[in-house]
């Protein structure tokens, strides 16, 4: 089976988002840690920040996308999400999906990739155009609209 591997792109944007997030687990970390808070609790509070320090870090620094001959692979870190190539009908070239549920991009002027009914999938790999000839040789048909051109 032939799969191309696609690294994620990040932006400042992004990168800020995720430093500030993991800095405010840290930073309500470490004070708590020098009260008179029992161990127990200590314990309980490092394992959920740490726990969710890790995760974050991970679906920030482990995310990639591969493209099969018949699906679209995404990972993010523990999250996983599969797409039947069959079942892409359009996407949609430097745009930005702030909010979603299948996002999986850490920069703006992505990808969104459109399937079945009103789905959507949001990406970002590290180039837009190579991406975009890789999906068009296993779907020829489809339908690729890009920002700066008209509708």
């Amino acid at each position: 089976m032939n799969v191309m591997v696609f690294k994620n792109r990040t932006d400042s944007t992004y990168n800020a988002i995720f430093t500030g997030t993991i800095a405010v687990c840290l930073l309500a970390t470490i004070p708590a840690l020098n009260t008179d808070m029992s161990f127990w609790g200590q314990l309980v509070l490092v394992a959920i920040n740490g726990a969710t320090i890790g995760l974050l870090g991970w679906a920030w620094l482990g995310m990639r996308y591969e493209l099969t001959t018949d699906e679209l692979r995404v990972f993010a870190g523990p999250f996983r999400k599969k797409i039947a190539l069959l079942r892409v009908k359009l996407a949609q070239v430097g745009e930005t999906m702030w909010v979603g549920n299948h996002r999986y991009g850490t920069a703006k002027g992505g990808i969104i990739i459109r399937f079945d009914g009103y789905d959507e999938l949001y990406i970002t790999p590290e180039t837009n155009e190579q991406f975009i000839e890789a999906l068009l040789e296993r779907l020829p048909e489809l339908e690729v609209r890009h920002k700066d051109a008209a509708p």
